[in-house]
């Protein structure tokens, strides 16, 4: 077994808690290694090192899966499955297709907990967008590699190796009607068709857990950075100077203290690397998130 940390320049620290990319591939022998082949290979994103049981993170954790199991046990937890009808994925490396569903919307309900639904191996991400308004149709895929302002509300999103996502036990992402809840939403699935294959057929999507039990607290997304950054033609390696903040004069407007509950990342094929820093009186109090090693695909 490594340490988690070998100081080796050529090494990668694996860090507690923390979600990190990895690239693997694996012999077709149990006895003798060899060319892993083209398909005992691939890519994902996974927390090599969980907290501990007894760290805040763990705490935390063991009282949303609490929560959860509490809702089961007096059938008060719902689910809905929100799936691609079959679809053949796009021959190209990278298509992008969207469909227009509804969630249950007879009265406000809260997200607990979702997971994703995956028939093929080329699904490289997936994303619920809120809607503003009820789209024109549902159930027909489109083309949607830029969002619609209609249906451009980032919520939920699912990437490999993240596996089910659960909430606080305090909070839930709301649905349906009422306060903050969204009613309609684009699920956009970025299909990596890497070997251009054309006969693959894809229902995949995602499965959400929701409540009538309402939380104290709603979910919702922040959005940060610039989205003007402009990299010289031909610069083989750059660095912006231009920093991506969310100055006091913003954050003043917020109606109350936020809880930050989770951090994602959003570089497309350009990014090496990223960093949220939370900044108070110019200190840095908290590193809400880093990523040292990202590849796109």
């Amino acid at each position: 077994m490594r340490p988690t940390k070998t100081c080796d320049s050529m090494d990668y620290e694996i860090v507690s808690a923390q979600q990190q990319h990895i690239i693997f591939a694996y012999g077709q022998s149990t006895t003798n290694i060899g060319y892993h082949g083209p398909n005992n290979r691939g890519n994902a994103v996974v927390t090599l090192y969980p907290a501990p049981a007894n760290s805040t993170v763990g705490i935390q954790k063991a009282k949303a899966l609490k929560a959860v199991k509490q809702l089961a046990a007096t059938s008060n937890l719902n689910t809905v499955s929100i799936q691609f009808p079959n679809v053949t994925v796009p021959s190209t490396l990278t298509s992008y297709l969207c469909v227009h569903f509804e969630l249950p919307s007879d009265q406000k309900y809260h997200v607990v907990q979702y997971e994703g639904i995956i028939t093929t191996n080329v699904v490289h991400h997936m994303i619920m967008y809120g809607c503003t308004g009820k789209p024109s149709s549902f159930g027909d895929l489109y083309e949607c590699s830029s969002m619609t302002a209609a249906c451009s509300q980032f919520t939920l999103a699912w990437v490999p190796g993240a596996g089910t996502i659960l909430f606080p036990a305090q909070a839930g992402f709301a649905i349906g009607t009422g306060v903050n809840a969204i009613r309609y939403f684009a699920l956009q699935i970025h299909y990596n068709n890497q070997d251009n294959l054309s006969n693959l057929i894809d229902s995949s999507g995602m499965k959400i857990y929701y409540t009538t039990v309402l939380r104290p607290n709603d979910i919702g997304i922040l959005t940060l950075g610039n989205e003007e950054i402009k990299i010289p033609a031909n610069s083989s390696n750059f660095t912006s100077t231009t920093w991506n903040i969310c100055p006091a004069s913003c954050t003043k407007q917020f109606p109350q203290n936020l809880t930050v509950i989770s951090n994602g990342f959003h570089m497309h094929t350009l990014g090496f690397n990223i960093t949220t820093k939370q900044i108070r009186n110019g200190q840095e109090i908290a590193t809400l998130g880093d990523r040292n090693y990202y590849n796109f695909l």
